[in-house]
């Protein structure tokens, strides 16, 4: 009985996207909300070591190609290094450098995390798994993706209650952004953070669409695959009993 049950324990926490999933969330909650001072060094410090260990689940937890994951790590190095070069120094080309790294970073994370989802030929644990990182990746993506057309062109958003957000309070901006991508990708539109010019406005369009359409298409791809695994199963009993009446 005990065996039984570690293994489905193990059942449950085993395979890809386990480790990436704890560390995506995780990182949302526990997100820096406030400006960066003394006391808060040492918090930003450890949310950037779990920033680093979600980026090597992103790579090692997942289902990847071979050339995918190498260049999910020539991506990840520098990007990692310029993560804790901008604890100390924040400098305006290693900030631009440390979004546009981890903007293209995510968003091959998140194609490849989809399209092993969508070749699955059945629901497990592990495809919810990637639905959901996936998901999550995609609203870090443009958050970072935000930040960089706001340093492109300045007063691209407008953050009604931080109205005097500076854009290199690096930290508290992104977790600004990362709240205004979720509310995109989820089309709620709470208009607390808005886009006012017309890139970000073209961008955040542009999410609001994706968000739609992953929501829709991915998961009627996996309650078809759910009937249909669910159609076979019973066409193999029928056949199982018609072969034990013969």
């Amino acid at each position: 009985m005990a065996s039984l049950l570690s293994s489905k324990r193990l059942g449950f926490f085993s395979g890809h996207y386990n480790i990436l999933f704890i560390g995506l969330i995780v990182l949302f909650v526990f997100r820096p909300d406030r400006p960066l001072s003394e006391e808060s060094v040492l918090y930003l410090a450890i949310w950037k070591l779990l920033l680093t260990g979600t980026i090597l689940a992103a790579i090692f937890n997942c289902k990847h190609s071979r050339k995918v994951k190498l260049a999910e790590v020539f991506l990840a190095i520098p990007t990692v290094l310029l993560f804790w070069w901008d604890l100390y120094s924040k400098q305006t080309w290693s900030l631009a450098a440390t979004t546009l790294l981890t903007v293209i970073f995510t968003f091959l994370c998140t194609i490849s995390i989809i399209h092993d989802v969508f070749i699955r030929a059945k629901v497990t644990f592990e495809t919810l798994r990637g639905v959901v990182c996936a998901y999550f990746l995609l609203a870090i993506g443009f958050a970072y993706l935000f930040w960089f057309i706001e340093w492109l062109t300045p007063g691209t958003f407008f953050i009604s209650r931080n109205t005097g957000l500076d854009l290199f309070a690096y930290e508290q901006y992104i977790s600004e952004m990362l709240y205004f991508s979720f509310v995109t990708l989820l089309t709620v539109g709470y208009g607390d953070i808005v886009a006012m010019k017309d890139l970000g406005q073209t961008v955040v369009v542009i999410e609001g669409f994706i968000g739609q359409f992953y929501m829709a298409i991915l998961v009627a791809r996996l309650v078809a695959i759910y009937s249909l695994s669910g159609q076979l199963h019973i066409l193999k009993s029928l056949n199982g009993k018609k072969k034990t009446e013969d």
